[in-house]
């Protein structure tokens, strides 16, 4: 994904600085998710890859009480990178399935061409190829990542996306 590509040169420029840093890297958001069920006025969710694509979704709350640790114990965290990830792997048919379950909506994921979805008017031509760069990547193998360095930071299992739902 070409936006990812572009991190490494920018967390280079911060870890060669003389300040002291921290990388936070989350996975995509549970939240980003719901938005998308949330707008399915029709009860399809329309994305363009393959429903079943596995992600680890992250919750915001999550990353904040992360943002949280490391603002309030700075030393603690210098030079440190955390990726952070949500507790399951699940395709995104399944995460639509618990977002349904937990509201009651009748809810099923659609493939859809990336050149049917609406797309903001103010998206770059650039913005436009690495959201296509990004969906086939999505295609081909889903957003994996790994919550233990999670787990670790918040001292508890991270929230799964059913509770966040709930919440």
């Amino acid at each position: 994904m070409p936006h990812h590509l572009r991190k490494p040169a920018v967390e280079t420029t911060v870890r060669d600085s003389a300040l002291p840093w921290t990388i936070i890297a989350p996975t995509m958001y549970q939240q980003t998710l719901l938005g998308l069920c949330q707008r399915a006025a029709d009860g399809v969710v329309r994305l363009p890859y393959r429903a079943s694509a596995r992600f680890h979704l992250v919750d915001l709350a999550d990353v904040a009480c992360v943002l949280g640790l490391v603002a309030g114990a700075p030393a603690e965290h210098a030079y440190a990178s955390y990726e952070l990830a949500g507790p399951q792997r699940l395709s995104t048919e399944e995460m639509v399935e618990q977002v349904g379950s937990a509201t009651g909506r009748n809810l099923r994921v659609e493939q859809t061409p990336w050149a049917a979805l609406p797309l903001p008017a103010s998206l770059s031509l650039t913005e436009v190829a690495e959201r296509m760069a990004m969906f086939a990547r999505y295609d081909r193998g889903g957003y994996p990542g790994n919550p233990t360095v999670l787990r670790a930071l918040l001292g508890r299992d991270p929230t799964p996306l059913a509770s966040t739902v709930r919440r």
